[in-house]
């Protein structure tokens, strides 16, 4: 749409023919594994950053190379869930990875397809186990989040 400028919050406006329901959602795609989600890691661990900067379902589509052309993936969240899982999988990786030095709050997030799997990640050398509160969810491909 030629009329609205670009607005960093969300990429797609749904509206429910019948009740008028107005969505936002916001759309991030990658070719492989992890999904930057357009923030820094400082405004990711920042629980209030969160609520008010995430308004609506996230949709991630993962393309896969498949026969020459691309096979998608979808992973569909609705809004506590991605916040939920943005300030979890961010608290870890900040404070539970083996570091000499800590990470810089203005390094890029991103979401891994690990996190939205509902996989746990264990522990190694570098880093303390993740359990991920979506433990045995799948976010695949559920659709009905867009429209509660």
């Amino acid at each position: 749409n030629q009329s609205i400028n670009n607005v960093e919050a969300y990429d797609l406006i749904c509206v429910e023919p019948l009740t008028k329901k107005t969505i936002f959602v916001q759309v991030k795609c990658s070719v492989n594994s992890s999904f930057p989600i357009g923030m820094n890691i400082g405004n990711a661990s920042d629980l209030n950053y969160l609520q008010k900067r995430i308004v609506g379902p996230w949709v991630f589509v993962r393309l896969i190379i498949d026969d020459g052309g691309y096979k998608p993936e979808f992973y569909v969240l609705t809004k506590d869930e991605m916040i939920e899982i943005t300030h979890a999988s961010n608290d870890w990786y900040v404070h539970q990875y083996f570091r000499t030095t800590p990470v810089k709050s203005t390094n890029a997030c991103a979401l891994t397809t690990h996190f939205l799997s509902g996989v746990d990640i264990n522990q190694t050398n570098t880093h303390a186990m993740f359990h991920n509160p979506f433990k045995k969810k799948n976010m695949k491909e559920d659709w009905k989040k867009l429209m509660p």
